[in-house]
């Protein structure tokens, strides 16, 4: 498996491999991409495409949204993914940068 693969979420891009909102979206499901020329990221955008396919069909066909539309709501129609990844993205350490520790208490 690989992370290197595109979103399907047209309102997320990928900088760095974190998801990065886009600013002007065209609101179309995409189609996952690999990031690179490998047998794993093409594995890997295969298996997203087919999950989300597969999964728009049993959404389609599903009772809760049968019951949904019946009740004037909207259906659920697909899965949408982001941010495939196959470890922690690196990040820099706060103090190693700017000197100082941070606390957050919520």
């Amino acid at each position: 498996m690989s992370g290197e693969i595109t979103n399907t979420d047209p309102a997320y891009g990928r900088v760095k491999g974190l998801g990065v909102a886009m600013p002007e979206a065209e609101m179309i499901p995409k189609r996952c991409e690999p990031l690179e020329e490998s047998k794993a990221a093409r594995v890997s955008a295969d298996l997203v495409n087919e999950f989300v396919e597969k999964s728009r069909q049993v959404l389609e066909r599903h009772e809760i949204n049968r019951r949904r539309v019946a009740d004037g709501k909207l259906a659920a129609n697909i899965i949408l993914t982001r941010d495939a990844g196959v470890g922690l993205p690196r990040l820099f350490s706060i103090k190693e940068k700017y000197g100082v520790d941070f606390v957050c208490l919520a």
